[in-house]
């Protein structure tokens, strides 16, 4: 702990070093003064107790036979015989009564001898004076006592000289003191102060040639040493400092030109996206406010399209990230030819066309297009963007297709500042992505509802998996060749406590474009696993059931994975379980979907096509999929006793099964006409409301053991 100084300001050590020899010397003095003294003052007081001793023995020996007879005489005789010693002020003899018998006194003034604690015979002080006392023994019997009381003006002079003498003794010696100290410090303090003016000589001019002579061989010499080798050492190191400095300052000027081109680079990369060379999300925001600014000036009109590519993730998932990034990287390219093709962008001369597009993060962009003469423009660069995108890229080896959705959001109809237009951009794009994807939309006021409603419904299906409000239910598979009930289809509801039924047809989107597609395709393999178990320890026969996979899902080696465990951990015969794909689903990154396929196969699960018809499948490679079953889209079966064309494509897919040796499935049969007519041309398993709707599992286990299911439109008033 530091303490404040609060002694002088002794800033010099030679002045600390006399005061510390002085004060040792001083404090080491005074005690032996005072031990002296007090030595000498303890002895005179034990000579004098000594001498009175002695003198009270010899006249009480010389009194005794004076106190027999109580010769007053003999007795004062006696006691006048202390005369002789000038310090004795009264004695006095006593009887064994107390009576006085004879008494001594110097002087006639002096007050008779009192002392009431004297009893014992021995030395006493009382009240400044010293009483001896002796009792006068013969034959065993007391004969008297005698009481000398002696002056102490004596001893007291004697102390008081002791204590001058110990005080002259003091001064001479802290005098001889002074004179050491002086000596000590400074044989001491003389090589510091040399060493010191050298180094306030050297910091004074600077000249690391000084060097301080050295006056001592011990430690102040060798420190002196140290200092002079210091400075030579420093002495060299400049001499090098300068030899070097002209390096150094090209050294300077070459990382001056370096700092340049890193300033650069960071300002490039604070605005601009690394991958692209677009402007990022805060340079574009910069122009469109820059735009808005002159756009109200100008009463002009502008627009922002914001762009999302469809379905990136699953590229990313089976081609890998770097594939992605060159997907990105060429997706820019043909978004600046295209602007590049078209005159709505009007560039002031601190713009870039780099500037009017940006890529907002992931696979979204977004594009500024200025002065716009009617929204009608912005539509044909929509168009030919989106033409432009869906062209295939080829990429290290790789053929792939992609397109996007893009919203539109026009100032100042849709917006007023950068971020409502940004924003309303952002909603109608997800407003395409509704519409199916590949198409553009303007921003709508409803659109806001809209993507408020999505966003809850991603939010509550997020809860909803996690607090398994989902449920499963099954439509009946029914075979009329033998009249059972072979199996089902599971389907899966989701009944909210707060927002009641909503549809598959809105939270089967979100839950693919939000990576929820994973857990929901999970809880739903599980759910079937458990029931199908269930059902087999109830003893039913070996009930199929179909699960819709989602494109978004499939391609994904954790499909497998994720299919196997539900067959491990429910005791499940594969066979038991068919995974439902579409026709598209199929036909995207056709080598990789193969690879799944026969993994999928292996682990006995059968593979049903499910909207047959719709997509744009080659035959050369539904024959080389490892597919099980076809089942007719419902858009076919609708019309099928009315349409000629939907009649002549449903015979061809029948007998295109057959002759595969594929098992067909007639999906959405509603009336009696369109099975009788599908069962004629050889199609003789079915699904639709004629048959069964969507059922809980309950109700679907009793039509297994019942095997009583419908078969006739339902008629009513």
């Amino acid at each position: 702990m530091n303490f404040p100084d609060r002694a002088l300001p002794l800033k010099s050590i030679s002045v600390r070093l006399k005061l510390i020899i002085l004060t040792i010397c001083g404090v080491a003095l005074l005690l032996f003064s005072v031990t002296a003294t007090v030595y000498d003052v303890y002895q005179a007081r034990q000579d004098l107790q000594q001498k009175v001793l002695t003198m009270t023995d010899i006249v009480a020996n010389q009194s005794t036979a004076a106190l027999i007879f109580q010769d007053t005489a003999a007795a004062i005789e006696n006691l006048n015989s202390l005369q002789a010693a000038p310090e004795v002020l009264v004695a006095t003899l006593r009887l064994p009564d107390d009576s006085e018998l004879a008494t001594y006194r110097r002087s006639p003034n002096l007050m008779p001898l009192v002392c009431e604690n004297c009893d014992t015979d021995g030395i006493h002080w009382v009240d400044g004076h010293l009483i001896s006392v002796k009792t006068v023994v013969l034959g065993g019997q007391v004969a008297g006592k005698l009481m000398i009381q002696v002056s102490l003006v004596r001893l007291n002079q004697q102390t008081r000289t002791y204590i001058l003498l110990g005080l002259l003794l003091l001064a001479g010696a802290m005098g001889v003191a002074l004179a050491l100290a002086l000596w000590l410090q400074r044989s001491i303090t003389q090589p510091v102060e040399d060493l010191a003016e050298g180094m306030q000589e050297v910091a004074r001019t600077g000249d690391y040639s000084i060097r301080v002579v050295p006056q001592t061989e011990d430690e102040m010499g060798r420190l002196t040493d140290g200092f002079n080798t210091m400075l030579g050492r420093i002495e060299s190191q400049e001499k090098a400092l300068a030899r070097h400095h002209e390096e150094l300052e090209m050294l300077v000027e070459q990382r001056t030109q370096q700092l340049k081109e890193s300033m650069d680079k960071v300002e490039k990369l604070a605005f601009f996206d690394e991958l692209t060379g677009l402007a990022n999300r805060i340079l574009f925001k910069e122009r469109v406010d820059l735009t808005l600014g002159h756009a109200r000036q100008q009463k002009d009109s502008f627009a922002i399209l914001f762009l999302d590519l469809d379905r990136f993730k699953r590229i990313n998932d089976s081609f890998g990230h770097h594939i992605g990034d060159l997907l990105l990287q060429k997706v820019a390219q043909r978004l600046l030819y295209c602007l590049r093709k078209t005159d709505m962008v009007s560039l002031r001369e601190e713009e870039a066309l780099e500037h009017c597009i940006s890529r907002q993060g992931g696979d979204e962009f977004t594009l500024l297009l200025s002065e716009l003469k009617s929204p009608e423009d912005a539509a044909r660069v929509a168009q030919r963007i989106i033409k432009a995108i869906s062209q295939p890229i080829h990429l290290e080896g790789y053929e792939l297709v992609s397109t996007t959705s893009i919203g539109i959001a026009v100032y100042p109809e849709d917006g007023t500042t950068v971020d409502q237009l940004l924003k309303n951009a952002d909603a109608a794009m997800y407003h395409a992505k509704m519409e199916g994807r590949n198409n553009f939309q303007f921003f709508r006021d409803a659109m806001h509802e809209s993507s408020m409603r999505r966003l809850e419904v991603e939010t509550e299906l997020r809860q909803a998996l996690e607090q398994k409000q989902l449920r499963v239910v099954f439509q009946p598979l029914i075979d009329l060749a033998t009249e059972s009930v072979y199996g089902a289809e599971a389907l899966v509801r989701w009944t909210h406590p707060h927002l009641g039924e909503i549809s598959p047809l809105e939270f089967i989107p979100v839950a693919e474009e939000c990576d929820l597609i994973g857990p929901l395709t999970g809880y739903v393999l599980d759910q079937v696993g458990a029931l199908l178990a269930r059902w087999r320890s109830a003893g039913l026969s070996l009930v199929r059931v179909s699960v819709n996979i989602s494109g978004a899902r499939f391609g994904q080696q954790r499909l497998v994975e994720m299919t196997r465990q539900t067959i491990r951990k429910h005791q499940l015969v594969p066979r038991q379980l068919i995974l439902e794909l579409t026709e598209n689903t199929l036909m995207q990154n056709r080598q990789e979907t193969l690879d799944v396929l026969m993994a999928l196969e292996r682990v006995g699960v059968g593979i049903a096509i499910d909207d047959f018809g719709t997509g744009y499948s080659s035959l050369a490679y539904l024959k080389s999929f490892p597919i099980h079953a076809l089942k007719i889209d419902k858009s076919f079966v609708d019309n099928v006793t009315g349409d000629p064309n939907d009649a002549a494509i449903t015979r061809a897919i029948v007998a295109m099964a057959k002759s595969l040796d594929l098992e067909v499935v007639a999906e959405g049969v509603e009336t009696a006409e369109q099975r009788d007519y599908l069962f004629n041309l050889g199609c003789h398993r079915f699904q639709g409301y004629l048959f069964g709707r969507p059922m809980p599992s309950e109700a679907f286990e009793v039509l297994l053991r019942t095997q009583v299911f419908a078969n006739e439109e339902e008629t009513g008033s």
